[in-house]
C-alpha cells in the first residue's frame, strides 16, 4: 500500500543552475495507485544573493574602487573570480564606471559548453580627508589643469 510521510532527500544542483528555474527529480514524487510508478518531484530553485557578485543569467558583475591615482596612471589590481583571484591591468586615464570584460570567468553554462563572462565596474575612491602635504599637492595639479 501507500505510506504518508516526509522524507528528506539530498541532490545535486547542476552547475549553472539559475533562480527560478526548475529540476526533475525522476520516481520521488507521489507513489502511485495499485504498486504503479511513483511520480516525479519538481523543485523550483531559489538562489541567495551573493556576497559580492551580482549575476546576471551565466555572467557575472563585480565593482571595484580604485583610487585616483590608479585611475590616471594605471595600475595592476587583484580581483576575485569564481576561480581566485587575478590580476587585472588598469590602463592610464581610466574613467569611472569603466566596465572591464573578462571572458569566461562568469557562470558555467547549464549546457555544460563553456561559461559567461566576468565584468569589472571601477568606482574611482575620491578621498574625504588630506593631508597638508596631500593637499598642496592637489592644489599644485589643480593648478596645471588637471
Amino acid at each position: 500500500g501507500r505510506v504518508n510521510e516526509i522524507e528528506s532527500i539530498k541532490i545535486d544542483l547542476p552547475a549553472g543552475v539559475d533562480n527560478g528555474q526548475t529540476i526533475k527529480i525522476t520516481g520521488k514524487g507521489e507513489a502511485a495507485k495499485k504498486g504503479g510508478v511513483s511520480g516525479d518531484l519538481y523543485i523550483r530553485v531559489h538562489l541567495k544573493p551573493h556576497k559580492i557578485f551580482i549575476r546576471k543569467r551565466d555572467d557575472i558583475y563585480y565593482d571595484t574602487e580604485i583610487k585616483f591615482s590608479q585611475a590616471v596612471l594605471g595600475d595592476k589590481i587583484e580581483i576575485p573570480t569564481l576561480e581566485g583571484d587575478l590580476k587585472l591591468k588598469i590602463p592610464a586615464g581610466t574613467e569611472a564606471g569603466k566596465l572591464f570584460k573578462l571572458s569566461n570567468k562568469g557562470m558555467p553554462r547549464l549546457n555544460g559548453y563553456g561559461r559567461g563572462d566576468q565584468y569589472v565596474r571601477i568606482r574611482i575612491k575620491v578621498p574625504q580627508k588630506l593631508s597638508k602635504k596631500e593637499e598642496e599637492l592637489i592644489k599644485r595639479l589643480k593648478e596645471e589643469g588637471i
